[in-house]
């Protein structure tokens, strides 16, 4: 069990070395420098989105969906008589 101890003392030793690579955290401005191009992709991005809005059109067919769902729900209340039966079953 010493000896795992002694393992134990370098560990903390390693500890410190992560200190060394906390300075390369202050360039962090010049990681600031390179985000204004991102910001230009995103532009392109929207041109995609845009292309994508043509065929959103359709939303109108959408509308006569909900018609059809209504008629669901009328089935609905028919439906929790058919878990009558099934309990019959147990």
């Amino acid at each position: 069990m010493i000896a795992i101890a002694r393992p134990v003392q370098k560990t903390p030793q390693t500890s410190p070395i992560v200190n060394i690579p906390a300075p390369p955290v202050k360039t962090s401005p010049i990681t600031n420098i390179p985000a204004p191009p991102v910001v230009q992709s995103p532009p392109t991005a929207i041109n995609l989105t845009n292309a994508l809005l043509p065929p959103n059109p359709p939303p109108s067919p959408m509308p006569a969906h909900q018609l059809p769902v209504s008629k669901i729900k009328q089935s609905l209340p028919v439906a929790p008589r058919t878990p009558v039966p099934l309990q019959h079953l147990p």
